[in-house]
């Protein structure tokens, strides 16, 4: 009796311990997908250096017409973008941040990259978000604010107020003819709402979109840049 005792208690114990391991190898091989967007407009995709790691990068190129496919990538505390730098002839290369932000948690995520100037190395914005349907799918859009003021406004029924450098998903509500959504906005100019933009948009159910709201650089008045994406790549 006492022999099968021990003989049950090393079954035991072999179990636990092979459990133990397949979590630690489950662990290790745990992804996230990120997915990414730049702004302002480029007529090329821009190429980033994405930190994968210790001393480890991807990269990935990032358009301004349309969502990037999927990057698989190890669980980080942040995102973080640059490029190795060669510091000199005896000492290793040192990898010189552009922009990062923290990981948003989800297990699929969209990354916008907001760039100070055309050059991704004169630093940038990133803005991590959830890339689940549940959370920003078919129908929704997010409004970025990337003007020198607040905006505020009605988008298929939908009120919202956003500050710059701020965003907001919204889910539009179409109106009676079943096609379109009335969008009206407005920004603040001596303690008064100016409106700057009013039109009906057409609603899709399969796609969703980004639109950028900034100051056109020549006439500093406010401008769109819309990004849609039909999700073929999306969990």
């Amino acid at each position: 009796m006492s022999q099968m005792k021990r003989r049950t208690s090393v079954l035991i114990t072999l179990f636990f311990f092979i459990q133990a391991l397949a979590h630690v190898a489950t662990a290790q091989e745990e992804k996230q997908t990120l997915r990414f967007v730049t702004f302002p407009k480029t007529s090329d995709p821009i190429k980033l250096s994405l930190l994968a790691g210790e001393g480890r990068t991807i990269q990935v190129e990032v358009a301004s017409n349309a969502i990037s496919k999927s990057v698989n990538m190890p669980v980080l505390t942040e995102w973080v973008v640059g490029e190795w730098v060669n510091t000199g002839r005896d000492t290793p290369p040192k990898f010189s941040v552009f922009g990062k932000v923290n990981n948003a948690g989800s297990p699929h995520q969209i990354v916008i990259v907001i760039r100070r100037t055309e050059k991704i190395s004169d630093g940038c914005k990133l803005i991590a978000l959830s890339d689940k349907t549940g959370d920003f799918g078919p129908g929704k859009m997010l409004l970025l604010n990337a003007a020198d003021k607040p905006i505020g406004g009605i988008v298929g029924g939908r009120k919202f107020a956003i500050s710059s450098g701020q965003h907001a998903i919204i889910e539009p509500e179409m109106n009676e003819t079943g096609r379109y959504f009335h969008a009206q906005m407005f920004y603040e100019k001596d303690g008064m709402a100016k409106s700057f933009f009013t039109s009906n948009w057409v609603h899709s159910k399969t796609s969703r979109s980004i639109s950028f709201i900034y100051n056109d650089p020549s006439t500093h008045q406010l401008r769109f840049h819309h990004v849609r994406d039909f999700g073929q790549d999306r969990p």
